[in-house]
């Protein structure tokens, strides 16, 4: 079982993501960071803890800073086309080109609707501008590893 540090400085995402997680039997303790300072500390203790982390709330100068920390990154699929804005898309897409990202995902709030699930755009994006072995990790082969509890695959 591993540990999970859910960082995150919003009260009620926090709750909800402990609650999701009390019923995995792969999650053993889930500790909460509120903080830069909170999160390095929980990682001493648990180096090989998973952590879900809203980067935007942390106050962290690069993202090799978290990369050296151990830690892997997850786009939303739906910043690569520029669905959320500017600046998230710029982010993103230099993320992919400097081969930081780890995994892309959703930042789905419900099945339909505003803030639906929508990979589509964001994989068709990864296929035009990527290596089709960097986007199957990206999509794919990384979320697998994760729900068999094993290591990611780390970008050559």
């Amino acid at each position: 079982m591993r540990t999970l540090i859910i960082a995150d400085n919003q009260d009620i995402t926090r709750a909800g993501l402990r609650a999701l997680f009390a019923r995995n039997p792969a999650v053993g303790a889930v500790c909460e960071a509120r903080s830069k300072s909170d999160l390095i500390r929980n990682l001493r203790l648990a180096p090989d803890a998973v952590v879900i982390l809203d980067y935007a709330w942390f106050d962290f100068n690069r993202v090799e800073e978290l990369k050296d920390m151990g830690c892997r990154i997850q786009i939303n699929a739906g910043e690569l086309p520029g669905l959320l804005g500017g600046q998230l898309k710029r982010t993103a897409r230099s993320l992919i080109k400097e081969e930081l990202a780890d995994l892309i995902g959703t930042d789905a709030h419900r099945a339909e609707g505003e803030r639906s699930v929508s990979m589509a755009e964001g994989a068709l994006w990864l296929q035009r501008h990527c290596s089709p072995e960097y986007a199957a990790r990206l999509l794919y082969k990384n979320a697998a590893h994760i729900l068999d509890n094993t290591d990611m695959e780390d970008i050559e």
